[in-house]
C-alpha cells in the first residue's frame, strides 16, 4: 500500500480524476460569463436609455435586450449547476470506491498479519480503525484533486475578472492572501500534532473499553467499579483537554481568516468609491467587483477548509498504514488463491523434514534452536515437552503459520513457503488447544475447510454485472459469496450426496453422531420448510404407537388428549391444549392476557393459581441462587435475565412476610410461574386432581369464548398433524415420557431409534440439528462439542498431514485414544504429528520425541539405560542421594512423572535465570554448576552420576540461581517439578528429607 494518501488516490482513481478535471475546466468559462453578464446588464441594458442595442448580430429593443441577457444568465446558472451536480456525484462515487478499496486491503492485511501480532493488537482497536477511522477519508478522497482544482480555478477566474475591471481591485483582492498563506499553516501544524495524539488516545480508549467488557465479571467480583471509572475519567479528561486545545487553535484560524477576508471589502469601498467619484470607474464595474469578491471568498474558504481536511486525512491515513503494516506481514500470493487448482494426484504424502530450524522471539531468545526432524509419509510421531511456548511455535512452524528464523522446513524436498498455498491449506490440517467456531450452523463449521471452489457465474443478470463492474472499480473480490463453494475434489466426491456420506463417517469417527441424533430429536422445525420429513415423522408416530401397544408401554407416554390433563406438560400447554404461534401468548404475556384471567376468575381458579404460583416462587427462590446461569430449571420458567430473577426473588421475600399487597404486574408474574409448572417434573407443583379438573374446565371455556384476536395464534395438538412448535421427539410420541418412570425412558428411546432407522429418516434428523445455529463463536455449544467439531473440520478435507497441538484438552485419556484410533481407521495413510505436554501411551506412535530445554529435539529411542544404571527408573530414584530417603510409594510417583533425556558435551542443561520447572538426576556422565554461564572457570560444583540438581531452586520458587553445563555427554532423568510441589504440599516430612538430602549432597560436592 502507498504510504502517501495522494499517491494512493492517484494510483487507483486517475481516470476518474481526469474526467472530473475535464468537467471542472468546462465550468470555468461558464463561471466567467455569469460574472460578466450582470455587469453588461447594469452598464448597458439598464443605463443605455431607449436606444437600440446589438446582441450577437441582432438589433434589440432595451426590454428585449434585458430579457435575452437575463435568460442567458439563467441558462448559464442552470448549466453550471448541472455541471457541479455531475462533478459532485463523480467525486462521491470516487471517494466511496477508494474507501471500499482501502477497507478491503486492510482486511486482506489482517488476514496476513503474523500470528504473534494478534497477541499485541487490540481487536477493538482494529475494528475501530477499519470502520470509524476510514469513514471520514471518503469525503476527502472524493475532493482531494477535484476540489483544489475547481476552487483554485474558480478563484483564479474571479481574480482575472477583477484585474480586467481595474488593476487596483486585483491587487486589493490578493494583498492579504500571502499573510494567510504563512500564518495558517503554522497554526495547522500545531493542530495536526494534537490530532495525532488524539487518535492514539482514542485507540487506547477503545482497547480499554474492550478489556473492560471482557473482564466485566471479574470487575464485579472484585468490586473495582470505582477504580475503573476513575481510569476512564482520566482517559476521557485527556481527550477533552486535547479537543479543547484543537478547538481554540482551529477557531482562532477561522477568526483570523474571516477577519482578513472582511478587510478587503473595506478597501474596495474606500478606493473603489474614490475612483467612481473621480470618474475613473463605473458604478457597474464597482458593483460587479464587489459581487465578484463575494464569490471569491467562497472558493478561498473552501480551499482553506480543504487544506485542513487534507492535513486531517493525511494523519489518519499515515496512522492507519502504520497500524496495518506490522513486521513480518505475509506476502500476497494471488496465484495461490486461484479457484481449486489442485489436480487429483497432488498430495502432501511425502517426507517432512526440518533442517537446523530455529525460531526466536522479539527479544532474540531462541525458543527453537537447531532442530532436525524427519517424518516419513504415513507415520505417526509424538513430540512432548514441558515448555508451552516451544510446543506452540513448533506446531505453528510445522503448519506453515510461522516462519523459521533460520533453517528449512520441507515437504517432499520443497520448501514449505514455496508450496502452493491452496495445496498446503487443503492437504495439511492443524488442531490447536482453543478451537474457534464460526457463527453459523454446525454444518457450516464442519465443511468450512472445503470452501475452496468459487462458483462460476456463466450467465450473470444485469444486477450481477453491475455488481461485478463496481467491485472491479473498487479493487474488491468479484466472487459470489452466497453460493456453493465446496470443493468436492478434495475428498474425491462427485456430488453432495457422496459428501454427506463422508460427513457421517466423520461424525461417527469423532463421536458426534449420537450427539447429533439426540440433539436432533430436540429440534423444532416448520413442516412448510421440510414437508417430506414432517410426513415421515407422522408415519413414524403411527408405528411407534403400535409398537408401544404391542409391548404394553402406552402408559409410559403421556399422550396429548383433549379430554385429559397431561401431568407431564406445562399448565399453559394444558389450558391451551397447544402451543402459541408467536410470543404474544407466551410466558408472562399469556398470564397478563385479560381473556385468560377472566376465564380463570369465572371458574374460581385465578386466586388459587396465583397462590400456587407464590408457593412455587418461594421454592424457586431458595434454589435459584445456587444455580448457574442457563440452568435447565431457569429455562423451564423463562428466567433468563438477572432482572427477572431479581424480581422473582423480591416477590418471594415479600411473600414470606405477612399482609403483602400485590400489584397487577406482580400477580401476573406469579400467574406466569403457575403456567410454567409441570406437576410430574416439579415436586413443588401443588397441582392435585381437583385443580387439574378445574384446569380442564378452563381449557374448554377458554376455547369456547376465544376472542377474534386470538384465533389463529394458538396451534392446537392434533394427532394427525405435525406440530411446528413442538420438538421432533414430542411429535414422534405425540406426548411426553412420564417423568416418574425414568427406567422406561431407555426402552422408549430404543423403540424410537429403531423405527427411525427402519424408515431411513435418522440421518435427516441429524442433518436438521447440523443446520442449527451455534451462536456467536459457538456460544451455544459446550466446550467438548467445539473440540469435536474442530477435529471434524480438519478431517473433512481428508488431509495428508495432521498436526495436533495441545489438542482435545476437554477429553479424558480414553476419549483421546478412541479418537486417535478412529482417525487411524478413517485416514490410514495420513501423517500425524501429535505435540503435547505428555503422551499417555507412546506405543500408539511410530516415534516419540522430547523437546529439550535448549530448544532441540531428542529422539526417545536414542535414550537407553546405561550399563552403570540399575535398569529401572524406580531403582535410579531410590539409590539417588536426593530421593533415596523417601518412601517407596513417593519414589514410584516420581518415577511415573519422569523422562530420560540426553545432553551433548558443552551444552547447557539450563542457564541462570531460567524458570525452575524440573529436577534432574545424572544417570551417566558429569556436569559443572557455574555461577556465570559466560565464564567456564566460575565452577560452583562438580556433578557426577547419581547426583541430582535443580531441586533447591524449585523448592525456593525462584529462577535458576546457577547454570549447569555438560562436561561430557550426559544421560539424565528429568523429574516433573509440579509433582514434587504436590507431594510436598501433602506431606511435610518429604520437605524435611529433601532439605537434609540437599545439604548432604552439596556438602560433598563443595569438598
Amino acid at each position: 500500500m502507498n504510504s502517501s494518501l495522494l499517491r494512493f488516490v492517484w494510483q487507483h482513481s486517475s481516470r476518474q480524476q481526469l474526467v472530473i478535471v475535464a468537467f471542472t475546466c468546462l465550468s470555468f468559462p461558464l463561471l466567467y460569463l455569469t460574472l460578466e453578464i450582470p455587469k453588461i446588464i447594469i452598464n448597458r441594458a439598464l443605463s443605455g436609455g431607449n436606444e437600440i442595442l446589438q446582441l450577437a448580430g441582432f438589433s434589440l429593443q432595451p426590454v428585449y435586450y434585458l430579457l435575452a441577457l437575463c435568460i442567458g444568465l439563467l441558462a448559464l446558472i442552470v448549466i453550471n449547476g448541472l455541471l457541479k451536480m455531475k462533478i459532485n456525484t463523480l467525486k462521491g462515487i470516487t471517494g466511496e470506491r477508494l474507501v471500499r478499496r482501502l477497507r478491503f486491503q486492510l482486511i486482506d492485511r489482517i488476514l496476513r498479519f503474523p500470528l504473534p501480532h494478534f497477541a499485541r493488537a487490540s481487536q477493538g482497536e482494529l475494528i475501530s480503525t477499519l470502520t470509524a477511522e476510514t469513514e471520514p477519508l471518503a469525503g476527502y478522497i472524493s475532493e482531494s484533486i477535484a476540489l483544489p482544482l475547481f476552487q483554485g480555478g474558480t478563484m483564479l477566474t474571479i481574480m482575472v475578472f477583477m484585474f480586467m475591471q481595474d488593476w487596483v481591485f486585483g491587487v486589493a483582492s490578493v494583498a492579504l492572501i500571502p499573510v494567510q498563506g504563512y500564518v495558517i499553516p503554522k497554526l495547522q501544524q500545531q493542530v495536526n500534532t494534537l490530532k495525532r495524539d488524539r487518535v492514539v488516545r482514542i485507540r487506547k480508549l477503545s482497547e480499554r473499553i474492550g478489556e473492560t467488557i471482557s473482564g466485566a465479571e471479574e470487575i464485579r467480583l472484585q468490586g473495582t467499579r470505582r477504580y475503573i471509572l476513575a481510569e476512564f475519567s482520566h482517559w476521557l479528561g485527556g481527550l477533552f483537554q486535547i479537543r479543547l486545545q484543537i478547538f481554540r487553535k482551529k477557531f482562532f484560524m477561522k477568526f483570523l481568516n474571516n477577519t482578513i477576508g472582511q478587510i478587503t471589502p473595506f478597501l474596495f469601498y474606500l478606493f473603489g468609491g474614490i475612483l467612481v467619484i473621480q470618474g475613473d470607474l463605473t458604478i457597474g464595474a464597482l458593483v460587479a467587483a464587489l459581487a465578484a469578491y463575494k464569490e471569491l471568498t467562497s472558493p478561498w474558504k473552501e480551499l482553506f477548509n480543504h487544506y485542513q481536511a487534507h492535513e486531517d486525512a493525511k494523519i489518519k491515513y499515515q496512522q492507519i498504514i502504520e497500524q496495518f503494516s506490522p513486521k513480518g506481514l505475509l506476502e500476497h500470493r494471488d496465484q495461490d488463491e486461484a479457484a481449486s487448482a489442485v489436480d487429483g494426484d497432488q498430495s502432501l504424502r511425502k517426507t517432512l523434514t526440518l533442517s537446523n530450524v530455529s525460531w526466536s522471539n522479539e527479544a532474540g531468545e531462541k525458543v527453537i534452536a537447531g532442530m532436525n526432524l524427519e517424518v516419513e509419509p504415513g507415520s505417526w510421531i509424538a513430540i512432548v515437552g514441558q515448555n508451552a511456548m516451544q510446543r506452540l511455535r513448533l506446531a505453528q512452524l510445522l503448519a506453515g503459520l510461522e516462519r523459521p528464523v533460520s533453517g528449512r522446513i520441507r515437504i517432499g524436498g520443497i520448501d514449505l513457503e514455496r508450496i502452493e498455498r491452496h495445496l498446503l491449506r487443503t492437504r495439511l490440517a492443524y488442531q490447536g488447544p482453543d478451537p474457534y467456531i464460526f457463527s453459523g450452523t454446525v454444518t457450516d463449521n464442519l465443511l468450512y475447510g472445503m470452501n475452496h471452489s468459487p462458483p462460476v457465474d456463466d450467465n450473470p443478470d444485469r444486477a450481477r454485472r453491475e455488481w461485478i463492474t463496481e467491485s472491479l472499480a473498487s479493487g474488491n473480490s468479484t466472487d459470489v459469496f452466497f453460493s456453493n463453494w465446496l470443493d468436492y475434489r478434495l475428498i474425491n466426491a462427485d456430488n453432495h450426496e457422496q459428501l454427506l456420506d463422508w460427513f457421517f463417517f466423520i461424525a461417527r469417527a469423532i463421536g458426534t453422531d449420537s450427539i447429533m441424533y439426540q440433539r436432533g430429536l430436540l429440534e423444532i422445525f416448520d413442516p412448510v420448510d421440510h414437508p417430506q420429513l414432517a410426513d415421515n415423522i407422522l408415519e413414524a408416530r403411527k408405528r411407534i404407537r403400535n409398537t408401544l401397544h404391542e409391548r404394553k408401554l402406552e402408559r409410559v407416554v403421556a399422550e396429548f388428549n383433549p379430554d385429559t390433563y397431561n401431568r407431564n406438560a406445562t399448565v399453559a400447554e394444558n389450558i391451551l391444549f397447544g402451543v402459541p404461534r408467536d410470543e404474544d401468548l407466551r410466558g408472562r404475556n399469556l398470564a397478563a392476557h385479560p381473556m385468560l384471567q377472566q376465564t380463570l376468575e369465572k371458574l374460581g381458579v385465578l386466586e388459587l393459581a396465583i397462590d400456587i404460583g407464590g408457593k412455587a416462587s418461594l421454592r424457586l427462590a431458595g434454589r435459584i441462587q445456587k444455580l448457574p446461569k442457563g440452568h435447565n430449571l431457569l429455562n423451564q420458567f423463562d428466567l433468563e435475565s438477572d432482572q427477572e430473577i431479581a424480581a422473582l426473588t423480591d416477590i418471594a421475600e415479600r411473600l414470606s412476610g405477612d399482609g403483602i399487597d400485590l400489584s397487577e404486574d406482580e400477580r401476573a408474574d406469579l400467574l406466569g410461574i403457575f403456567l410454567h409448572l409441570i406437576p410430574e417434573l416439579h415436586a413443588f407443583g401443588f397441582i392435585h386432581e381437583r385443580v387439574a379438573g378445574k384446569l380442564l374446565q378452563v381449557r374448554h371455556e377458554f376455547f369456547l369464548n376465544l376472542p377474534q384476536d386470538l384465533k389463529g395464534k394458538i396451534i392446537r395438538f392434533d394427532k394427525f398433524a405435525y406440530h411446528p412448535k413442538l420438538t421432533i421427539i414430542d411429535n414422534l410420541l405425540f406426548g411426553r415420557v412420564v417423568a416418574t418412570q425414568p427406567a422406561a425412558e431407555r426402552k422408549i428411546a430404543e423403540i424410537v431409534e429403531h423405527t427411525l432407522e427402519q424408515m431411513n429418516i435418522k440421518r435427516a434428523i441429524m442433518l436438521l440439528f447440523a443446520q442449527s445455529d451455534v451462536g456467536i463463536s459457538g456460544s451455544r455449544l459446550p466446550v467438548v462439542a467445539k473440540h469435536r467439531i474442530s477435529v471434524g473440520r480438519m478431517l473433512m478435507k481428508k488431509p495428508d498431514i495432521m498436526i495436533f497441538h495441545d489438542a482435545l484438552a476437554a477429553f479424558d485419556v480414553q476419549e483421546k485414544r478412541a479418537l486417535r484410533h478412529s482417525i487411524h481407521e478413517l485416514l490410514p495413510q495420513a501423517t500425524m504429528i501429535w505435540i503435547d505436554r505428555e503422551i499417555d501411551n507412546a506405543r500408539e506412535f511410530d516415534r516419540t520425541y522430547t523437546l529439550t530445554d535448549n530448544g532441540g529435539l531428542l529422539d526417545a529411542r536414542a535414550v537407553k539405560p546405561s550399563p552403570q544404571s540399575l535398569g529401572d527408573v524406580n531403582v535410579l530414584i531410590g539409590q539417588s542421594r536426593l530421593f533415596g530417603a523417601l518412601e517407596a510409594r513417593t519414589q514410584q510417583l516420581l518415577a511415573e512423572h519422569s523422562r530420560r533425556m540426553t545432553t551433548d558435551a558443552g551444552e547447557f542443561v539450563y542457564r541462570r535465570g531460567q524458570a525452575s520447572k524440573n529436577v534432574y538426576l545424572i544417570i551417566k556422565g558429569n556436569a559443572h554448576s557455574l555461577r556465570d554461564a559466560d565464564d567456564p572457570q566460575a565452577i560452583a560444583g562438580n556433578l557426577v552420576a547419581g547426583e541430582g540438581f535443580g531441586l533447591m531452586d524449585l523448592l525456593a520458587l525462584r529462577p535458576r540461581a546457577m547454570s549447569v553445563v555438560a562436561v561430557t555427554d550426559l544421560e539424565l532423568l528429568r523429574i516433573d517439578g509440579e509433582i514434587i510441589q504436590e507431594i510436598i504440599e501433602n506431606d511435610s516430612a518429604v520437605m524435611q528429607n529433601l532439605l537434609r538430602a540437599i545439604t548432604e549432597q552439596w556438602s560433598s560436592i563443595s569438598r
